[in-house]
């Protein structure tokens, strides 16, 4: 489920990450992604790695990966981690919208929120959000229910922001992104499924032969080799996480798993198994240019 909503001069867009036990596998590995994320424990305790700040986690507390930035989340000691999470995006618009005597506390708080603060506590009484937006699996998109969980996905992220936001200082308004940014953003949050250029230059109301040269410009590849490389970069935070490569193919859209597997060796160098391997052994890197991320 995704929502966005303008308040003043930031386009706050959340999506629903939903729930991830650290019990199967007790590690998500240091990756780093374009979009931002916040999580709100629900249960046990364990550990929050970002950049180069460690401190442990447990029940209630909220805390937050910013774009680009290497984290990890681990229960290796415990193995009993429960979390949710929100992934999200913030860019700035143009024009605030009308009503400021409401926009003026939700803007300070996303602009407070970005100055960088990682963790804050107390974020049990944010718990009963978790069974509304929840239930926007059992309604449908136009139903009452449905809007209420949109409406619950974007207070709950302006709430987890509230607690972990700075009160000491303002952040300074984030630069707009490229297109390819824009693009990377809507392939990242529909990562499961395989975009094309025309499909991505649909959604951002571009002509395809702009996005390619924008893809190209900036990433100095095409559409289709950027797009596979961040499923599989995707696909290979679900193996380390414990799924098998069976359930990421099917979960990636591939028709069976020799498929996924070609598709992965080609992006990473290695066969999702030998992947899976190296990592256990602690080898975590399979090549100069392949270091797994997320």
């Amino acid at each position: 489920m995704i929502a966005s909503a303008v308040f003043g001069t930031f386009r706050l867009r959340a999506e629903w990450g939903g729930y991830c036990p650290f019990i199967r596998q007790r590690t998500n590995a240091l990756h780093h992604h374009e979009f931002g994320e916040i999580c709100l424990v629900t249960a046990g305790s364990g550990r929050y790695r970002h950049d180069s700040e460690s401190f442990a986690v447990g029940t209630g507390d909220i805390f937050a990966a910013f774009p680009g930035v290497p984290h990890e989340i681990s229960s290796y000691e415990s193995g009993d981690l429960e979390l949710y999470f929100v992934r999200f995006v913030v860019t700035r618009v143009e024009m605030a919208t009308p009503d400021s005597s409401r926009v003026l506390t939700e803007e300070r708080v996303i602009r407070a929120f970005l100055n960088g603060r990682l963790k804050a506590t107390g974020g049990e009484s944010l718990f009963p959000f978790i069974p509304l937006i929840n239930s926007f699996r059992t309604g449908s998109a136009s139903s009452i229910t449905a809007k209420a969980a949109e409406s619950a996905l974007v207070h709950l992220t302006l709430a987890m922001m509230e607690k972990v936001g700075r009160l000491d200082g303002i952040a300074p308004i984030p630069a707009m992104p490229t297109l390819w940014e824009r693009a990377r953003t809507v392939v990242e949050s529909q990562v499961e499924f395989s975009q094309d250029a025309e499909s991505l230059s649909q959604q951002l109301g571009v002509c395809s032969r702009t996005l390619r040269r924008a893809a190209l410009r900036e990433t100095g590849q095409g559409i289709a080799a950027e797009v596979n490389r961040i499923r599989m970069q995707h696909a290979s935070h679900r193996l380390l996480m414990g799924f098998s490569v069976a359930e990421v193919a099917a979960q990636f859209q591939f028709s069976e798993p020799a498929v996924f597997t070609r598709c992965f060796r080609r992006v990473l160098g290695a066969s999702p198994s030998d992947f899976k391997r190296n990592y256990q052994l602690g080898h975590h890197a399979l090549g100069p240019e392949t270091t797994p991320v997320a």
